[in-house]
């Protein structure tokens, strides 16, 4: 999905297009370690949203042999 279309479907009161060359210049002042963090941080958000439902619900829980 292209930032046009994301924008779009997306209601931000005060945002403005994007240029090609101005989305390219943030992308490329994002390093490796930021993007291995974000995910990192995802995942472990994740992990803890399920362990919440495994405590709410143990029978969800597959068991790992």
């Amino acid at each position: 999905m292209t930032y046009d279309l994301w924008r779009q479907k997306v209601w931000l009161p005060r945002s403005k297009r994007l240029s090609g060359q101005k989305i390219s210049e943030i992308l490329s002042s994002v390093t490796r370690e930021q993007v291995t963090g974000y995910f990192r941080l995802r995942h472990n958000r994740q992990d803890a949203i399920w362990e919440e439902i495994y405590k709410q619900n143990p029978e969800l829980r597959v068991p790992t042999d």
